[in-house]
């Protein structure tokens, strides 16, 4: 798979791939986020809650951040782990930085390889939001006390449904929007403020996720 996307990466530089070329992709509005994510990174952000985006996306890290960019999100506790090019002086790309990062690899194996993971590795309660089986994996090599597995369904298949049932404890159905996630999140703090006391959060957020 490496070699693949390797290949794969050396063809786009050999097109003549340019950061101009990535902001023109932010631009034409081929890309767009779930609704109700813009909101779920604000209150993540004024709640100090570092958020992780793991991708194997073939335009990588550079794009992520464009987009983030281009509507304010770009916050200081959102850390991209994604593919990233080498640039000339010109803004052409040269080449592509190790470690790839693919379907097979795409877990905290490769995240331990960038720069902010010693600002999240005792960050030992996860939220994991994935919408392909191969996601429900990305914490492999990553040491956490919780976890709460939350799977967006596109399709619903029944072959699907049973797999996704298998890998995550939440399953939002029908290529569904961030709303009930972002609404449990917000109840989950309340029950935590009105009671003014240490409490297991994880476990709150858990049944506020199970509600619906």
């Amino acid at each position: 798979m490496h070699e693949w996307w390797f290949l794969h990466y050396q063809l786009l530089i050999k097109s003549g791939l340019t950061k101009t070329d990535l902001k023109n992709v932010v631009e034409s509005k081929k890309i767009a986020l779930r609704p109700g994510a813009l909101d779920f990174f604000d209150f993540l952000y004024s709640h100090k809650i570092p958020l992780v985006i793991l991708s194997s996306a073939g335009v990588g890290a550079e794009t992520i951040a464009l987009y983030l960019e281009k509507f304010a999100k770009l916050y200081d506790n959102i850390y991209i782990a994604s593919n990233e090019f080498v640039w000339d002086k010109n803004e052409k790309a040269l080449g592509v930085k190790e470690p790839i990062i693919h379907t097979f690899n795409k877990d905290f194996s490769a995240v331990k390889e960038f720069s902010f993971y010693k600002k999240i590795e005792n960050r030992k309660n996860v939220i994991l939001l994935g919408d392909v089986l191969g996601d429900a994996d990305m914490l492999n090599g990553f040491e956490y006390d919780n976890v709460i597995k939350i799977g967006f369904l596109n399709e619903n298949s029944q072959g699907e449904l049973a797999a996704f049932k298998n890998n995550y404890d939440i399953i939002i159905l029908n290529d569904g929007t961030m709303d009930h996630i972002l609404e449990s999140f917000k109840q989950a703090f309340d029950v935590v403020i009105l009671n003014d006391g240490p409490m297991d959060f994880v476990n709150i957020l858990l049944k506020e996720l199970l509600i619906h």
